[in-house]
């Protein structure tokens, strides 16, 4: 394993595929790049690499494997960068070479790998493996070892249930027809938070997140838990119920434990960062 590595990268010239093509020239070694784009095909790159990574869209993932695998080389590795695992590592253990599923957690518009989480999970070739944690943990990333089906019911949770809760609130604003900005006036410093997480993810491409919600098969079970436990408070707000609220707020925080003084401590943070933000800005007007 060393710098005269070819790296291919299927789908390079989309955002994470420069992303990654940036990382792996940092790193000293030969980048190929195969996509629609270009004049070098998928199976041309597949034969020519060491390792191909496989950085297109969800939706394509599977059938670009296909394309791609039996002419991997067996000595080589085949790994892919897509938000779902189990199907992708099982696609590509249709090769005969090493494989890992990948899932970088973080868009493109991050400047470096550095302090950013990277899920790995083993699907065959420990040297290769190896050589992959190693790269990523000496850049300075986090890198999460799990199995393919932990990775999506994690996911499930992690993606699945914020994108679902932040797409539904953006909904019911929309429905009510109420000028988000307007309401900042009006704002506590939470409201503010929570409403940044929900302007981010609309910010961004719909299709990455629908992909994520239809793929991911655990997801669907997530979101009917929430749907069910939303259904429930609404009902007890109606009812005017205070004893049964106050009651599934208490089991839900004693169940956050510990967390409950992290998330205090660290959004006392944030807060103060907007504070002194708005402040600012407001001297500067």
């Amino acid at each position: 394993m060393n710098e005269k590595l070819i790296i291919g990268i299927v789908g390079g010239t989309g955002k994470m595929g420069r992303l990654f093509e940036e990382f792996f020239v940092g790193q000293g070694f030969k980048v190929l790049i195969s996509s629609r784009k270009t004049e070098l095909t998928n199976v041309d790159l597949a034969q020519k690499s060491d390792v191909v990574m496989i950085a297109v869209p969800l939706d394509s993932v599977i059938k670009v494997i296909n394309e791609v695998a039996l002419h991997v080389k067996e000595d080589g590795l085949l790994v892919d960068i897509s938000a779902v695992k189990e199907e992708p590592v099982k696609a590509m253990l249709r090769s005969k070479a090493s494989v890992v599923g990948m899932h970088p957690v973080f868009g493109p518009m991050v400047k470096s790998v550095k302090n950013q989480t990277i899920v790995l999970c083993p699907g065959r070739g420990e040297k290769w493996f190896s050589w992959l944690e190693k790269l990523f943990k000496k850049a300075g990333a986090k890198v999460q070892v799990a199995t393919p089906e932990e990775h999506d019911k994690m996911m499930a949770v992690i993606q699945g249930l914020v994108h679902f809760t932040s797409i539904a609130s953006a909904c019911a604003l929309k429905e009510m027809k109420i000028d988000v900005e307007k309401t900042f006036a009006f704002a506590s410093p939470n409201y503010r938070i929570a409403t940044d997480v929900v302007g981010r993810i609309l910010a961004q491409n719909p299709e990455v997140y629908a992909d994520i919600g239809m793929h991911n098969k655990y997801i669907n079970e997530v979101t009917r838990m929430f749907a069910v436990c939303a259904g429930e408070l609404q009902k007890t707000i109606e009812k005017g119920d205070k004893d049964k609220f106050q009651k599934i707020f208490e089991q839900s925080s004693k169940h956050l434990g510990n967390f409950r003084d992290k998330a205090m401590s660290e959004t006392n943070y944030i807060i103060e960062k907007i504070t002194e933000k708005d402040t600012k800005n407001g001297a500067n007007s």
